[in-house]
């Protein structure tokens, strides 16, 4: 897959994530405000209707009162005429105050005048009406066949309200179908009102009309319902209103939300679009450049042309870092060569030179078997040591050489077996020249550790041999210490210290370089030919090991070795020694 499409996938991908996510919170957190929104209107609305259901018990209450306490209605409760009803009750006067039931009732509760009224052609009122209290109140009853009436009942005295009340005027007005549609149309809300029986009590309504007095319920995506409580005046349980309404709010919420996603949707495409040019811009265009280079580089390997280099940022840090790449690729190539040829050259000479060596070094010794005189055996005896001295150059030279390829083996070893089996090697000559060679071995050292025994062996040995011959009196001394380490490793220090001739502080970092002999009269002296302690350092290199030097004219030179080692469980294979050199 191109890059182009990778970024493109990508940063897509990204914006299209983060603009859901956006549009999520946004629409979780408008959602709820709209919804609160929406519950405080639905219930306002609820409350208004129930205060003009209230406020026509008032205005029928009043409309009692007038009637309740007019002379005339008192005089007739007395002396019944149908002179009274005719002027009072007639079918206009009802229709007007939109009364269905009226009942004049004297103190023995005997219905002295009952009459029903349907004041409205779509009108079909039951004459059925519940028992209720002869009492000066006012409210909503629900008769035996569920149908509900604003009731309005007081006491019938004269229009000074002094002496004996002569009854009862109740006055009934019926919240029936048509009034319910005559309300719903002047409110612009459907409003229904259902007996608190037609629910069921487990209702999540009924649960919040009991707990907070109002409940609300959406109806779908267009209406929405509020229910609210309406007390009776008869000891039953009280009437549910219930105001239905169009969900303006959350329409618009649904529009707006609507709206909204679509301007996130072209601000996630606008956004991917100028992301991706200036990624173009940038970084891809730049990069695809790169990329057609290096592949002309790779179909060409042998011709490294210049890359060119645009801005000044990390691509362009990156286009130099390949440039100069390629020129250390070429240079090692060369140098591979180079060594390669070197190595070829050195094996060829190695045996061009060491076979007629061999052979000079062996018509010399055979020469020393016959009789000479004098002279001819310090001629013959010249050959041979100068021979050896060039045969052991030569040698050191190779080692030197291959130590560069060299790799690590590792084995179990002892580290007081290779220094006592050194301390036997050179017994002889540190007799000879009076030398005492001490070992100090911590306690704390394993008797075993895993480590390239060869390449330690080596390394001592060529310390050893170079503190004797630059220790013309004196001690040599061989310290060990160990420290453990977690994982069963540990810190292997060793330090090998003599008494010698010592070396110039200056020339400390000097004697590892090939071929250096900082004291050229001692050197010629003891023999040697400037490789032993640079061929050490290549060996520490190997190992992972640390060399120093601490040393003084006259007083001694200390070269200390810091190695890491395993601890080793003993074996039955052989412990690395010292082999015969």
């Amino acid at each position: 897959m191109k890059l182009r499409i990778k970024a493109l996938v990508i940063v897509g991908s990204t914006i299209s994530c983060l603009s859901i996510a956006v549009f999520g919170v946004i629409k979780y957190y408008t959602y709820e405000s709209y919804r609160k929104l929406e519950h405080k209107f639905v219930q306002s609305e609820t409350a208004r209707i129930a205060d003009i259901l209230y406020r026509e018990i008032q205005q029928l209450d009043r409309v009692v009162v007038d009637y309740a306490n007019w002379d005339d209605t008192y005089t007739y409760m007395a002396k019944p005429n149908k002179q009274y009803i005719i002027a009072n009750y007639s079918a206009e006067t009802l229709t007007n105050l939109e009364i269905n039931r009226i009942s004049l009732i004297d103190t023995n509760q005997n219905i002295v005048f009952d009459r029903w009224f349907n004041f409205a052609q779509e009108q079909r009122v039951m004459q059925s009406f519940p028992q209720i209290s002869l009492q000066n109140q006012a409210g909503l009853v629900i008769c035996p066949q569920q149908q509900v009436f604003i009731l309005s009942v007081h006491n019938i005295l004269p229009s000074n309200k002094q002496g004996q009340p002569r009854g009862w005027l109740l006055m009934a007005r019926a919240v029936d179908k048509y009034r319910l549609k005559k309300l719903s149309q002047e409110a612009r809300v459907e409003v229904e009102i259902h007996p608190h029986r037609q629910f069921n009590p487990r209702d999540e309504i009924i649960s919040n009309l009991d707990s907070n007095g109002f409940a609300i319920k959406a109806l779908g995506r267009d209406k929405i319902a509020g229910y609210t409580y309406l007390d009776t005046i008869n000891n039953s349980p009280p009437l549910v209103l219930k105001v239905i309404t169009h969900r303006y709010i959350y329409q618009q919420f649904m529009v707006g939300l609507q709206f909204l996603a679509i301007a996130i949707f072209i601000i996630s495409i606008s956004a991917t679009a100028l992301v991706l040019l200036l990624l173009d811009r940038l970084f891809l265009a730049r990069l695809s450049q790169l990329d057609q280079q290096v592949q002309i580089i790779k179909a060409n390997p042998d011709v490294l042309p210049e890359l060119k280099v645009i801005g000044k940022d990390e691509l362009a840090d990156l286009s130099i870092a390949i440039q100069e790449m390629l020129k250390v690729i070429e240079e090692t190539k060369i140098a591979i060569a180079a060594n390669k040829i070197r190595t070829e050259f050195i094996s060829i000479m190695n045996h061009e030179l060491r076979t007629p060596m061999n052979a000079v070094l062996g018509m010399a010794q055979l020469l020393q078997t016959t009789t000479l005189d004098a002279e001819q055996e310090e001629y013959v005896t010249s050959i041979i040591k100068s021979g050896n001295q060039l045969l052991g150059l030569m040698n050191d030279i190779i080692n030197y050489i291959h130590l560069g390829s060299s790799f690590l083996t590792r084995e179990n070893c002892s580290i007081r077996s290779i220094l006592s089996d050194l301390q036997a090697k050179y017994l002889g000559v540190l007799s000879k020249k009076d030398l005492q060679l001490h070992l100090e071995i911590s306690p704390d050292l394993p008797t075993i550790v895993t480590t390239d025994g060869n390449k330690l062996q080596e390394i001592l040995d060529r310390l050893l041999d170079n503190a004797i011959k630059f220790t013309p009196a004196g001690e040599i001394r061989i310290r060990v210490n160990y420290q453990p380490l977690t994982d069963g490793k540990g810190n292997v220090v060793l330090t090998i210290a003599d008494t010698g001739i010592g070396i110039k502080q200056e020339d400390w970092q000097r004697i590892f370089d090939p071929f250096v002999m900082v004291d050229t009269s001692a050197t010629r002296a003891q023999g040697g030919t400037g490789m032993g302690l640079a061929i050490v350092q290549r060996l520490c290199e190997v190992m992972g090991a640390t060399i120093q030097i601490e040393s003084e004219v006259g007083k001694g030179t200390k070269f200390i070795i810091s190695l890491l080692v395993e601890e080793a469980h003993l074996t039955t294979q052989p412990l690395m020694g010292v082999q015969g050199k």
